[in-house]
């Protein structure tokens, strides 16, 4: 049963990737390391940059992604907020986003955290079907 359950969870984290962004960008902003991309990432729009902002007492994010590939990606996002101990804070707001990103394009997401307690973030890509 616990190699089972093993199997499983190296399954589900297998098909979360980091980045594909490149690691000189992510020396430059180690906050687009926090991007992870379920799914093909060359399919992916890369991550160009992320801002954090406090917003009333609130985490507040933008990321900046752009679709370098020669069609429109049509992909959705979620933030993932986490408290001081990396623990991920439930909310009814954490849901999967949908946009499309034109060729060459860059988009900006939003996102703000739900309680003060959230000091990190975690943003996810899923490619859509086209």
């Amino acid at each position: 049963m616990k190699n089972l359950l093993c199997i499983a969870v190296l399954a589900i984290a297998s098909a979360c990737q980091a980045s594909n962004t490149t690691p000189s960008a992510i020396e430059r902003d180690p906050n687009l390391a926090k991007v992870l991309y379920v799914g093909e990432v060359s399919l992916m729009p890369s991550a160009e940059s992320i801002v954090m902002s406090n917003a009333n007492g609130l985490l507040a994010v933008q990321a900046r992604l752009k679709n370098g590939q020669p069609h429109e990606r049509k992909l959705e996002y979620q933030w993932e907020w986490l408290d001081e101990r990396g623990v991920v804070v439930s909310s009814t707001s954490t849901i999967w986003i949908p946009i499309a990103i034109r060729p060459g394009e860059l988009a900006s997401v939003q996102g703000t955290a739900p309680t003060p307690d959230c000091v990190d973030f975690r943003l996810k890509l899923s490619k859509l079907p086209n």
